[in-house]
């Protein structure tokens, strides 16, 4: 369950145009960091939004590397 929210997490960075026509209303954080990159430069946030993006990522990929090489 845990894989299928990340793959889920990951997927929607990666499909801005379906997330666009799906999201309805409400602004999702992938259609926010690239709605604010078309209006300007990178800002100080979303530098560190990503930044923390990619930290979590590549921690949740070094814990499942620990999980799966001890059993």
């Amino acid at each position: 369950m845990i894989s299928g929210a990340l793959l889920a997490f990951t997927l929607s960075f990666d499909e801005v145009v379906v997330s666009f026509f799906l999201a309805g209303r409400d602004n999702t954080l992938p259609l926010e960091i690239w709605s604010r990159l078309r209006r300007s430069l990178p800002t100080p946030e979303l530098n560190a939004a990503a930044s923390l993006l990619i930290a979590v990522s590549v921690v949740l990929v070094l814990i499942s590397r620990f999980v799966v090489r001890e059993e």
